[in-house]
């Protein structure tokens, strides 16, 4: 797999797993020089992501190519200004000049205005962004009929949620690959206890590994080793650990631990 930077911790106290609170400045620096030395060349953030744009503008990004996520937009205000307004917001506040990737972060306004999205693909000519699409947590079919104006699209994938796996499209970065770091707990919140089987199912196989995430990797591997995966750390020695076998790959056989119940597999319905 190919490791985007995920930046989600930096502005945020982030993740069902985060035990230390926002990544601090010190080990920001220490993570961003770790991704330039071992051609981890991709960042993804987003305005949801607390303070993170005045945290990233600290330091040069110009290594970097760059995917960030519109807001909600207001309906009641003028489309085209406030999509001009976060995109000019991006380039001052991180200091730079174009964007790989662009994304409506609420899948809810591309499936309801196209005004919104035929926009976007005129944004990027005037603001030099390569890519735009959308970031979405339901895989649906009003999405799959639309893929002739999308570039990029960005969804949730791991072992358990398993909707991307035969998707007909090139451009995919999948995210919460460890579902926020839960795939990787072994004493999970009460929340979780109806799904105690699955996880229990899934502990057998990942605990056959030195680590559990060699589990889950190998299971990415397997299915697309090419494949993009947005991956969010609190430490470089996490990233590293990840960086160091993100290309395993092996024979044995993983059970089918597949969940479609989206009060596990989307984080935002979570009640912790």
């Amino acid at each position: 797999m190919e490791i985007v930077l995920g930046t989600a911790q930096f502005g945020l106290n982030y993740g069902v797993s985060n035990k230390t609170g926002k990544v601090s400045l010190n080990e920001i620096e220490k993570i961003l020089n770790y991704c330039c030395e071992s051609s981890i060349t991709e960042l993804d953030t987003a305005f949801a992501y607390g303070d993170v744009y005045e945290v990233l503008g600290k330091f040069d990004l110009s290594p970097f190519q760059i995917t960030s996520k519109i807001p909600k937009l207001d309906p009641g205000k003028n489309l085209q200004n406030q999509i001009s307004e976060y995109i000019e917001k991006t380039f001052e506040k991180l200091n730079i000049s174009c964007l790989h990737n662009l994304l409506l972060h609420d899948e809810e306004d591309f499936y309801e205005s196209d005004e919104i999205f035929d926009y976007l693909k005129s944004a990027k000519n005037i603001y030099n962004i390569d890519n735009v699409g959308v970031s979405i947590y339901n895989i649906e079919t009003k999405l799959e009929q639309s893929y002739d104006v999308i570039d990029v699209i960005q969804i949730p994938g791991s072992i358990v949620d398993c909707r991307y796996e035969g998707m007909n499209f090139d451009n995919i970065y999948l995210r919460s690959v460890f579902l926020q770091g839960l795939l990787l707990m072994e004493n999970k919140p009460a929340y979780f206890k109806p799904w105690e089987t699955v996880f229990s199912k899934l502990d057998s196989y990942l605990n056959t590994y030195p680590t559990k995430i060699q589990g889950v990797i190998n299971h990415m591997n397997r299915v697309n080793s090419a494949q993009k995966v947005v991956v969010g750390v609190v430490s470089i020695s996490q990233l590293d650990q990840i960086n160091s076998i993100k290309n395993f790959s092996d024979n044995a056989f993983i059970p089918s631990v597949r969940v479609d119940d989206i009060d596990l597999i989307n984080p935002a319905r979570w009640k912790l």
